[in-house]
């Protein structure tokens, strides 16, 4: 719906690329797994939703067509697999509990943000689901990255424990 309304595509070309992304998407598992732990959690956290964030505005203020659509949801879906590993993997650093309340705490995330953004595209348009969709981001990047340890800190604390 987003590809329609935001680029006025066809239904047809819109599946196309959001297929082509969803198969893109897989880039993010693997760059997060090349990347592992090299750089520290809140980097690739903070680059992934500044990624995303810009595709976001790419894909209502910049360039209008199907490729540019193709390139910008690709991207956007790259960096959310590629966040959800490492939010994840902040999640276990954090407290390891926590972990099975993840996968609830998600779906209902998705079913009421997906009604949530139906209801935003409806009144607000694109400008609307932009602002949503941005301000979700924002609150991920502040109930995440200052809670995260910096690399630094953990490299001081393994060597005053050994």
């Amino acid at each position: 719906e987003f590809g329609r309304v935001a680029d006025d595509l066809s239904i047809a070309v819109t599946l196309r690329a959001i297929g082509t992304s969803v198969v893109l998407s897989s880039l993010g598992s693997v760059a997060a797994y090349v990347l592992n732990d090299r750089i520290g959690l809140r980097l690739p956290i903070g680059g992934a939703i500044l990624l995303m964030s810009a595709m976001l505005l790419g894909m209502i203020l910049g360039s209008r067509s199907a490729a540019w659509f193709v390139f910008y949801i690709s991207l956007l879906q790259i960096g959310w697999i590629f966040l959800n590993c490492y939010l994840y993997t902040a999640l276990i650093d954090a407290n390891n509990l926590l972990v099975p309340a993840a996968t609830p705490f998600s779906a209902v995330g998705s079913v009421v943000g997906a009604g949530l953004m139906g209801y935003v595209l409806d009144h607000g348009g694109v400008t609307g689901a932009l602002a949503l969709t941005l301000g979700c981001m924002l609150l991920t990047a502040l109930l995440t990255l200052p809670f995260l340890r910096s690399p630094a800190v953990e490299a001081a604390q393994a060597v005053a424990a050994s």
